[in-house]
This record gives structure tokens, sequence and C-alpha cells, in this order.
């Protein structure tokens, strides 16, 4: 498992074997359940901890720290494809919700 504190852990909804943990060392991990030594995946890009997590679909996760920012990645490269910043988080723990047949993200 991860060399840190994780903060958030979610199952993929879509019956893909992987969990995803959000974690105080900025990053994200997905693991697959089945064998949760090392990480499958790696998502490195927020600049401050990590406090949620969520699968948008079979693809694409979210994650959202207290860096202000929510970012999407692709699950199977582990590339960045949006960053979303402006929102203020005067909270460490802000909440994290996603309408996966909408397409919407919500936190605060």
């Amino acid at each position: 498992m991860a060399r840190s504190s994780i903060c958030c852990v979610k199952f993929n909804p879509f019956g893909y074997a992987f969990i995803a943990a959000a974690c105080v060392d900025r990053k994200a991990y997905a693991y697959d359940v089945r064998k949760v030594v090392d990480p499958v995946h790696v998502f490195d890009g927020h600049t401050k901890t990590l406090t949620y997590v969520r699968f948008l679909d079979a693809q694409t996760m979210v994650s959202t720290g207290i860096d202000g920012c929510l970012k999407l990645w692709n699950i199977s490269d582990s590339h960045l494809t949006r960053t979303y910043k402006g929102y203020v988080n005067s909270q460490s723990f802000v909440g994290l919700l996603v309408w996966r047949h909408g397409g919407l993200l919500g936190c605060g």
C-alpha cells in the first residue's frame, strides 16, 4: 500500500478490480485488489494533500486536494487530462460528488 497516510479509498464501481487511494503525499494511487503490494498507477500532480478520489467512468478518475484543484485522470495511462481551479478550500475535507450520468462534479 501507499507509504503515506491515506485520506480516502474508493472501489471502482465499473467492474474493474481497482481501488483508488488519496494520500497526504499529494498523490493518488490505483491498486489491483488481487495484489495490493504495489500500485498499478500513480497519479501525481497536486501541490498539497489529496482529500478525495472518485471514479467518473470506466476510464476516468477525479481527485481533489487542499490545493483548491480538481484533477481528471485517464486511468489506463495515469495521464492528467484536465485541471479545474478556483474553488476556495478553507477546510481540509470539503467533499467531492460525482454525477456519473450527467458528467458533473461537485465539491465544497
